[in-house]
């Protein structure tokens, strides 16, 4: 997944009167077929934020290793709730070590 299409299904931004949210949406698992979504707040900005201080802050939340980690294998960078670990995410797990899910 590109990092524009994890910023389109994984992040959010909210605005009430006094400031703004930016939202991740982590995925926990109540078993091994069930992911479960919820959105947390990540960042919170001035309501007179800029637009490109908002996207800057919205960015960044990609680096953040508490929502997002980058597979040593495959490279690609994945919501922390689709990691096998803190090292390879799910679906090299099963590819390149015999994990089942």
């Amino acid at each position: 997944m590109e990092d524009r299409e994890l910023l389109d299904e994984f992040v959010r931004v909210e605005r009430s009167e006094s400031e703004l949210s930016i939202l991740v949406r982590e995925i926990h698992w109540e078993g091994p077929h069930t992911p479960v979504s919820t959105w947390v707040t990540a960042r919170t900005l001035s309501v007179t934020a800029s637009e490109s201080e908002i996207e800057d802050a919205t960015v960044r939340v990609l680096d953040d290793d508490s929502y997002f980690l980058v597979c040593r294998e495959c490279k690609e960078r994945k919501p922390c709730g689709r990691m096998h670990d803190g090292k390879i995410c799910q679906g090299c797990a099963q590819r390149n070590h015999r994990i089942v899910y």
